[in-house]
């Protein structure tokens, strides 16, 4: 058994930690090449990405006997202990330091990139210059909060950054957690995976075992896909279980808040689907705040963009489409929807801004910048010229995605229907509802 199986998915990673494990267990062979291992190795990332199952696995795959190091003091002993794990490793070289949660061992931020505990690491390891230490850390995001002199090559000359798994990686690691438990044949790790698209591998593992749960409870014999989306509201959406259980029937005729959250989910969804085909994963009418009885949430799998540009406008055309499609249909304004308003304008005035899409007039290079000799620049000047046009084009998409939604009625009202039926949808149900449908798509004039 190689001793990266435990690993699924993250195969360029994988590789990566395969040569670092090789030059540390066949030094030799290196040694007649007159180079030495890489003298150590930071593994960073959210939280529940599996940095330190991969810190173990390198570990183990070296043949070197290892050190753990963590934090669990709150005064300077610490720096001691510190100290201690690595005389015992240079005591039993050639060894690993493990330095587990490198981040937490002080306050990361700019404030701190002197602390005493930062300063312990860079002198401990520099320390082990000449010796057949190695030093493997492990961080959250956060690492450019520390110390460079602390992350510069000559301490840590490799960073690998463990991202959250996408695509192909998440169905694997999804399949493999279902792999040892009994579920339904037409089960499909893809279409859980694409909900689920950018959470933690932590994450899938609690909601394939929550929907196990869910299975037995229910006495089913197997997890269905039912079981997992219920499991993926409680764990990752937070539906509240008065809502997630609720049955009452939607009148789409309505303007009850319940129809209205269905129309503007619905409206979300369409969009969507009308700019980027089988984006959508989830959509559901189910609340996901306890403080907001009736809001809903539509989730769209993740999708490398190919045109920035596009992209943005197309975020604001989506967000805008839930309002539009109340507008829509009942010719009233929906007074939920000052999230998606308020994002639609960030991310305009980011367009205007940082990415010049309206040209280099609205750009302030030292935006909040202070000049001792003439003050603050005109930043506060074009920062109200950029909002009147972001307001202006805020406008002009909120027409193009009513026009849009007027075009495409059929699409909104089928989907509102089965959503109003079923309270959440899936991307397979979305596909089956677009069959025989004439789509328009909107233009970007």
């Amino acid at each position: 058994m190689n001793e990266f199986d435990d690993i699924i998915g993250y195969d360029a990673t994988k590789e990566e930690l395969v040569r670092i494990a090789d030059t540390l267990k066949n030094a030799e062979r290196y040694r007649k090449f007159g180079v030495t291992s890489p003298r150590g190795l930071i593994l960073y990332g959210r939280p529940g990405t599996g940095k330190t199952l991969m810190a173990n696995c390198l570990i183990k795959a070296s043949g070197r006997p290892s050190f753990t190091c963590r934090r669990t003091e709150s005064d300077n002993s610490f720096i001691d202990k510190m100290k201690g794990v690595f005389e015992e490793a240079e005591q039993n070289a050639p060894s690993i330091v493990l330095l587990d949660d490198m981040d937490k061992f002080a306050n990361s931020d700019f404030q701190h990139r002197d602390a005493a505990e930062f300063v312990a690491v860079q002198s401990c390891i520099d320390n082990m210059r000449g010796t057949e230490v190695f030093v493997l850390a492990t961080a959250n995001e956060n690492i450019k909060n520390l110390p460079g002199s602390l992350l510069r090559p000559g301490r840590f000359d490799r960073q690998i950054c463990v991202e959250t798994p996408k695509g192909e990686d998440a169905v694997r690691i999804i399949a493999g957690y279902l792999a040892n438990k009994p579920f339904a044949e037409d089960l499909d790790p893809e279409l859980i995976a694409s909900m689920l698209a950018g959470h933690s591998c932590a994450t899938l593992e609690t909601v394939v075992n929550e929907a196990g749960i869910i299975a037995a409870y229910s006495k089913s014999d197997r997890i269905t896909t039912e079981h997992m989306i219920e499991a993926s509201m409680r764990a990752v959406f937070h539906v509240p279980a008065e809502c997630l259980y609720e049955t009452d029937v939607v009148d789409l005729s309505s303007r009850s808040t319940k129809s209205i959250v269905v129309w503007h989910e619905a409206g979300h969804a369409v969009m969507q689907e009308l700019l980027v085909p089988g984006s959508v994963a989830l959509v559901s009418a189910k609340s996901k705040s306890a403080k907001r009885n009736h809001s809903g949430f539509t989730v769209r799998n993740w999708r490398e963009a190919d045109d920035p540009l596009r992209a943005g406008i197309d975020e604001v055309l989506v967000g805008l489409s839930g309002r539009a499609a109340v507008d829509v249909v009942f010719g009233i304004s929906d007074t939920g929807a000052d999230d998606d308003i308020k994002r639609a304008f960030q991310t305009l005035s980011s367009l205007l801004g940082k990415s010049c899409a309206d040209g280099f007039w609205l750009h302030s290079p030292t935006c909040g910048f202070f000049d001792e000799e003439d003050g603050y620049d005109d930043a506060e000047g074009i920062k109200q010229r950029r909002q009147v046009v972001a307001s202006h084009m805020l406008g002009h998409y909120y027409g193009k995605a009513k026009r849009t939604l007027l075009r495409n009625r059929a699409l909104l009202e089928r989907l509102a229907a089965a959503l109003a039926e079923k309270s959440y949808l899936t991307s397979k149900d979305i596909a089956q509802l677009k069959q025989g449908v004439s789509l328009k798509t909107p233009d970007y004039l």
